[in-house]
């Protein structure tokens, strides 16, 4: 197992609305713009932008989970995911409150 450190920065304070993620590698940055749903990945030599074909992020959601249960197949996020989000999320709010970083130890709660 790799030690892999994340920075999340949430900000309600942007003159205008903005919804990006940044994804920082060794080797290149992804940027991810929500509203536009624009994609890009920055290497040293090459910046590649896919075209992607705008859609409703909850309706896919959503249709995607009532045809996982009207096939029986298993979802693309099922349930040990969003306990893991929660674990985050817990863990987020911990090293918020007491200002320092917290590990995670997934197997800890059996995962």
């Amino acid at each position: 197992d790799e030690l892999r450190v994340a920075f999340i920065e949430a900000n309600w304070l942007t003159p205008r609305k903005k919804r990006e993620m940044l994804i920082t590698g060794s080797e290149g940055v992804i940027s991810i713009q929500f509203l536009t749903q624009a994609i890009s990945l920055e290497k040293a030599d090459v910046v590649i932008e896919p075209i992607i074909k705008w859609s409703e992020p909850l309706r896919i959601e959503l249709s995607h989970f009532i045809e996982s249960l009207s096939s029986h197949r298993k979802p693309l996020v099922d349930a040990i995911d969003g306990t893991k989000a929660v674990i985050i999320a817990e863990a987020i709010l911990e090293s918020m409150r007491g200002n320092k970083p917290v590990e995670i130890d997934f197997e800890r709660f059996g995962l």
